[in-house]
C-alpha cells in the first residue's frame, strides 16, 4: 500500500538445449531437468520451496510444458571492460536523447537504458554488429560514458510478440482467471515478461496451454502470501469505521478532531461526502487516515488501528492480488472512532503505519502534544502539528536514488565513522579531503557526533552536484563535508 517502486533487472536466461542464447527451446524451462518420472516436464533445479510445489501441480494440470518461471533467471555476466572509472553521471545529465537520436537509425537498434551500476553510463544494445556500434559510438561521441552490448532481440520484435501473446491470452480466457498482471519486453534477454499477481497452479497451466514455444517467461508471488481479501469490516479492536471513500481527500496524510465542530471541519477538508456519522465526543475522537494507492492497486482494506505508547497508525492492506503497481497515487480516506481510553496519555503521533512517512511526505504526521484521555477534552489548535517530521524516519538510505541539485536528508552510518557516506545514485561517495572529518579512529566530524542516534546513525543533508567530477556535500549542525566517488579505502565495514 505505502511505497510504489519500479524495478528493472537485466538478465540472461539459461539456454536449453538445441536454443540459442536468450532463447526458450520448445518444451524446456530454463535451468531445469527432466522430471523423475521421465515424463518430459521440466523440473526446476534450483527454485525449491513454493515454486516448485505449484510447478508440480500445475504440470498435472496441463498436456504440455509449462512456460518458464522468471525466477529462474540468472544475472548477466557483464564485461567490465566495456565500461570506464570515468566519466561518472549522478543523475540525468547523459546525452541520451543524442544517442538515441543515432543509435535509433542504425541497423539492428533493440533498445537504450541508463546503467546505474556502472557510473550512470549509457547502454545502447543491438542484434547485430555490437562491435562496429562500439567503434562508431566511441567516434561520434568522445568523452561520453555509452558502449554497446548485444541483444537477443529488438523491442519491436518482442513488441509484436507481447501484442500476439495478450491476443492469446485474451482469447483463451486467461485473463478472466489471473485478474491483475503486467507485461513487458527485456531485449537483452530476449523474452516477454509475463508478472501476475501470485502464481497459482490453475494459471501457470492455462498460461502454458496457449503461450507454448513462445519467448516467454511467467512470475508472480508465492499464493499463499496473498491478504486477506474479504470485505471491508465496520469495526475492531479500539476502533469503529465512520466512513471509507475513494480519490478523496488527500494521499499520506492524517487528522483528528475532539470535537463535533472540528469533526464537521475535517470532513469538509478531506472532502468526504454523505452525512457524518454519529459520534459521541465525550468517550471518542476522529482520526483521519489518509492512505494511498496505485490506480492498478485500488483494493484497500483497513484492518486495524494500532496504539502504543507514542503513536496511533493503521494497518491497511491491498488486496487486490497484483503484485506490481502503477506509480500513481490515489487518496483513499478511512475515518474512524477511536475511545479516548485506548489514547496515550502524553500526547501521541498519527501516521499510516508503523514505520512512518516514506521520503518527502513529512504531512503524513500529526502530532497531538496534549492529553486527551478525558472526557470531552478539546485540543485547541496549537495542540496539533500538522506534518511534524520525525528525522529517523524521513530520509534518504543507503543505495537510494535521489534528485541531483536539492538538499535532501540522509542517514549516514558512523559505526566505521564518516569516511565513507555511503552509495547514492549508484555511486560509492568517498570523503575529499579526509581532514575534515577531524582526524581519529573512524573519524567523524565533532559537530556531527551530538546528531548521532543510539543505531549509530547521523542524519545529514546531502547535495548532489553533477560535474566531472561530481561531488556531494553533507551538512550538519552548520559544517559541511565534500564527497567525490571512489572506493572504500577500508575494504567495508563490519
Amino acid at each position: 500500500m505505502r511505497r510504489l517502486v519500479t524495478v528493472v533487472t537485466v538478465a540472461v536466461l539459461a539456454a536449453a538445449c538445441g536454443a540459442g542464447a536468450g532463447e526458450l527451446a520448445p518444451n524446456a524451462s530454463p535451468n531445469a531437468s527432466e522430471g523423475a518420472a521421465g515424463d518430459g516436464l521440466p523440473a526446476a533445479a534450483g527454485s525449491g520451496g513454493w515454486v516448485e510445489e505449484v510447478r508440480v501441480e500445475a504440470a498435472g494440470l496441463t498436456d504440455g510444458a509449462l512456460l518458464a518461471w522468471c525466477g529462474d533467471l540468472t544475472e548477466a555476466v557483464v564485461d567490465e571492460s566495456l565500461f570506464g572509472d570515468s566519466p561518472v553521471y549522478v543523475g540525468n545529465e547523459q546525452p541520451v536523447e543524442e544517442v538515441l537520436e543515432w543509435a535509433g537509425q542504425q541497423p539492428g537498434y533493440a533498445d537504450i537504458r541508463v546503467d546505474r551500476e556502472h557510473n550512470g553510463w549509457i547502454v545502447v544494445s543491438f542484434t547485430t554488429g555490437v562491435e562496429a556500434r562500439r567503434a562508431d559510438l566511441a567516434e561520434l561521441f568522445p568523452g561520453v560514458g555509452v558502449t554497446a552490448v548485444e541483444a537477443a532481440r529488438s523491442s519491436a520484435e518482442l513488441q509484436l510478440i507481447h501484442d500476439r501473446m495478450s491476443e492469446q491470452l485474451e482469447g483463451a480466457g486467461v485473463m478472466e482467471l489471473i485478474g491483475g498482471s503486467v507485461s513487458y519486453a527485456d531485449t537483452v534477454l530476449g523474452v516477454v515478461v509475463f508478472e501476475v499477481g501470485y502464481l497459482t497452479a490453475g494459471v501457470w497451466a492455462a498460461a502454458s496451454e496457449v503461450l507454448t514455444d513462445q519467448p516467454v517467461c511467467i512470475g508472480g508471488g508465492d499464493p499463499a502470501t496473498r491478504p486477506d481479501d474479504s470485505p471491508q469490516v465496520t469495526e475492531g479492536d479500539g476502533w469503529r469505521l465512520l466512513t471509507e471513500q475513494d480519490e478523496t481527500g488527500h494521499p499520506y496524510r492524517t487528522g483528528i478532531a475532539t470535537s463535533a465542530a472540528q469533526y464537521a471541519e475535517l470532513w469538509d477538508a478531506v472532502g468526504l461526502t454523505g452525512e457524518r456519522p454519529f459520534v459521541d465526543f465525550e468517550a471518542e475522537v476522529v482520526v483521519w487516515f489518509g492512505a494511498v494507492h496505485g490506480s492498478s492497486c485500488n483494493q484497500l482494506r483497513l484492518r486495524g488501528v494500532v496504539v502504543d505508547d507514542t503513536t496511533v497508525h493503521a494497518q491497511i492492506d491491498e488486496v487486490s492480488g497484483s503484485t506490481v503497481c502503477t506509480s500513481d497515487a490515489i487518496p483513499h480516506a478511512f475515518l474512524v472512532a477511536v475511545p479516548r481510553d485506548r489514547l496515550p496519555a502524553d500526547g501521541f503521533t498519527i501516521q499510516l503505519d508503523a514505520d512512518g512517512p516514506p521520503l518527502g511526505a513529512t504531512d503524513e504526521r500529526t502530532v497531538v502534544t496534549v492529553d486527551l484521555t478525558g472526557p470531552g477534552v478539546e485540543a485547541d489548535p496549537g495542540d496539533i502539528k500538522v506534518g511534524a517530521p520525525d528525522q529517523r524516519q524521513a530520509y534518504a538510505r543507503n543505495g537510494d536514488i535521489i534528485e541531483t541539485g536539492y538538499a535532501t536528508p540522509f542517514g549516514l552510518y558512523v559505526h566505521c565513522g564518516a569516511t565513507v557516506l555511503g552509495d547514492l545514485n549508484g555511486v560509492l561517495w568517498i570523503v575529499r579531503d579526509p581532514a575534515d572529518l577531524g582526524g581519529g579512529i573512524d573519524p567523524v566530524p565533532p559537530a556531527w557526533r551530538d546528531l548521532e542516534d543510539e543505531d549509530q546513525t547521523i542524519v545529514v543533508e546531502v547535495l548532489i552536484a553533477e560535474g566531472d567530477p561530481p561531488t556531494l556535500t553533507a551538512t550538519a549542525n552548520g559544517v559541511s563535508v565534500v564527497y567525490v566517488p571512489g572506493q572504500d579505502p577500508n575494504g567495508g565495514c563490519d
